[in-house]
């Protein structure tokens, strides 16, 4: 997260083209949000969010910023192939060394309850029960 003039949200006193782990300098990155920006704002007479207001505070009134639907029929786009390619790709990102994908731990947490069920105090039933 970057706040004013390229300052990170870890340690706003350096700038971010200064980290040397390469957060906020990807140009992919810098790529979608700008593609977001033109549909959701520049698209769809929205305010920029250059021009808007904060979305935390009352300063500046309503933000006015836009929106943005696109559906994708991806097995069509794909011809058929999306989930199998979707499953190799995530796979492929999984097996890397210090790689985070999204929903792993709630899946594996998931697992574990449907497993071994989950534990809950004798107290905690008490005032379930008290509640019906």
């Amino acid at each position: 997260m970057v706040f004013g003039a390229g300052r990170c949200a870890d340690d706003r006193s350096r700038d971010c083209a200064q980290r040397d782990d390469g957060a906020g300098r990807g140009y992919k990155g810098v790529g979608v949000a700008l593609l977001v920006e033109i549909l959701a704002a520049a698209a769809s007479g929205a305010t920029l969010g250059l021009d808007a207001s904060p979305f935390s505070g009352p300063a500046g009134g309503p933000p006015r910023t836009g929106q943005f639907f696109m559906a994708i029929d991806v097995q069509v786009s794909s011809t058929g192939a999306f989930s199998d390619r979707l499953a190799r790709l995530v796979g492929a990102i999984a097996m890397q060394e210090g790689a985070h994908v999204p929903g792993n731990k709630r899946a594996a947490a998931r697992q574990r309850a449907l497993l071994s069920g989950i534990k809950v105090s004798a107290d905690l039933i008490a005032r379930i029960e008290a509640l019906s």
